[in-house]
């Protein structure tokens, strides 16, 4: 039942998010298009990758905060919801564990990075301010909402004791922060050095100046 309630609530937020206008801005545009099939294929591709000591609170890589940057969050929300469709098709997502992945690894981690750029975008004026705190910084946060959300979800709904999240899935996610932020902040770095219009958020930092 839970499951069901957070694929409701995955697909209201997607509709909220004025769906019809991000399908048209894919149509219209091949560069978007193109951007958006690579991200959705990308944190696909993160979300196989899975590690940790528990097969019961998987940890793995998310790439949520540059897919936010250069798609803008209505179509980075697509695209999760694209990701985990293909995950579910592909049998390494089971259709139980659908509604927490979306909402709780996904789309809720975009939307509070989406809320943290918006609160500090027209302060950052220079290209290693936009790559250190919404790219990098902004990783780890994504990645410890998507920590919280999962623990509370694994302590409340699957009835796992708060000893085993901790030991098994809090401590160890601390381990990723380094590299996520590595990753998110190496691939907006080469971007803008070399297309930095494909970086959606990166006009306002222009406009800054």
């Amino acid at each position: 039942m839970i499951n069901i309630l957070l694929i409701l609530l995955s697909a209201y937020i997607l509709w909220q998010t004025n769906l019809r206008t991000s399908i048209q801005t894919l149509v219209t545009s091949n560069t978007a298009l193109h951007l958006f099939l690579a991200s959705s294929l990308s944190i696909t591709l993160l979300a196989f990758l899975k590690a940790g000591t528990s097969l019961a609170m998987p940890l793995h890589f998310l790439g949520l905060t540059c897919i936010t940057l250069i798609l803008g969050q209505r179509l980075a929300l697509l695209a999760c919801f694209i990701s985990a469709l293909g995950l579910l098709f592909t049998q390494k997502l089971i259709f139980e564990q659908m509604g927490i992945f979306l909402i709780g690894s996904m789309m809720i981690p975009i939307i509070i990075f989406e809320l943290f750029r918006v609160s500090v975008i027209n302060k950052i004026k220079k290209s290693w301010q936009f790559i250190l705190i919404l790219a990098s910084f902004g990783a780890v946060i994504s990645f410890v909402v998507k920590t919280i959300i999962n623990a509370f979800y694994y302590y409340f709904v699957a009835d796992i004791s708060f000893s085993q999240i901790m030991d098994n899935y809090i401590y160890l996610s601390a381990l990723f922060w380094i590299p996520e932020m590595m990753l998110n902040g190496t691939i907006i770095m080469t971007l803008i050095q070399h297309k930095p219009h494909w970086v959606a958020s990166y006009a306002t930092v222009q406009s800054n100046k």
